[in-house]
């Protein structure tokens, strides 16, 4: 109830359910650096790169699903179509 929640009684549903999570916050953490790695040095990544490296870190593969929920935890990532280059540049 309300009164529980407002004296400390109850936990947030964020903190009940820590434990499901697929990453821990200090990976997640890791992963959105990564990311951020990549895209300085100029390398797309998609949905797919971001599972790779969760397998890589954690052993199972995640669901597409999860990677939509990750990218909405952290708007600081999106993911963007690439553009080709002009015909005058890529003489």
């Amino acid at each position: 109830t309300l009164f529980n929640r407002a004296t400390g009684k109850t936990t947030s549903r964020q903190a009940a359910h820590a434990r499901q999570a697929w990453l821990t916050q200090d990976e997640e953490d890791v992963l959105v650096e990564w990311a951020k790695f990549l895209s300085l040095a100029g390398i797309p990544w998609s949905y797919e790169t971001i599972r790779l490296k969760v397998l890589a870190i954690r052993g199972k593969y995640p669901s597409r699903k999860w990677v939509r929920r990750f990218l909405l935890r952290h708007p600081e990532l999106r993911v963007a179509k690439g553009s080709g280059l002009d015909k005058k540049r890529a003489r």
